[in-house]
């Protein structure tokens, strides 16, 4: 079951020191896109740099995501969601409603030797049960000392198909 925008924001204020917490509510976020796109919106704007959003007066957070793009594909194919909740291709992205999010530590830059020169970014890579590697994210921190996505672009470039629609073409 997909947490709410009240719960997220919460869990989003307690943890935004962290940027691995930060990630994981993202894709909680993303994954309430299929039951409540507004609510979906907003959370996804709490975690995002203001450099992506637009003012919405009358909204939870006062903004809304600039790319509305990337929630109606989201939309259009919550499998991608699913694919970094712990569904794959394989089980037809069937999940049990609890997130199982991974980040692929394997992936990290520090692991492949890249070391960014600001200790205020980091980019992290979320396991993905319907692609062949991780996708990254961007984040970072900003005057409060939370954690900001500034780029999530690649999370939303699609999933295989699964298992059963795989070959009917």
């Amino acid at each position: 079951m997909a947490a709410t925008f009240a719960e997220l924001k919460a869990r989003f204020e307690a943890g935004a020191d962290n940027a691995e917490t930060v990630a994981l509510l993202f894709i909680e976020a993303m994954l309430l896109v299929e039951t409540d796109r507004d609510a979906a919106e907003q959370a996804l704007a709490l975690m995002c740099s203001k450099d992506m959003l637009s003012p919405a007066p009358g909204t939870a957070t006062g903004f809304k995501l600039r790319d509305g793009e990337l929630i109606k594909r989201l939309q259009a194919a919550p499998n991608i969601a699913r694919s970094y909740a712990g569904a794959t291709y394989t089980n037809d992205y069937a999940w049990d409603g609890k997130p199982a999010v991974r980040i692929a530590r394997e992936y990290s830059p520090s692991a492949q030797g890249v070391h960014y020169p600001q200790q205020d970014q980091a980019k992290l890579f979320i396991a993905c049960g319907g692609a062949d590697t991780p996708r990254p994210m961007l984040l970072k921190l900003n005057n409060l000392r939370q954690w900001k996505v500034v780029n999530w672009s690649s999370l939303t470039v699609g999933v295989r198909k699964g298992a059963t629609a795989a070959g009917d073409f």
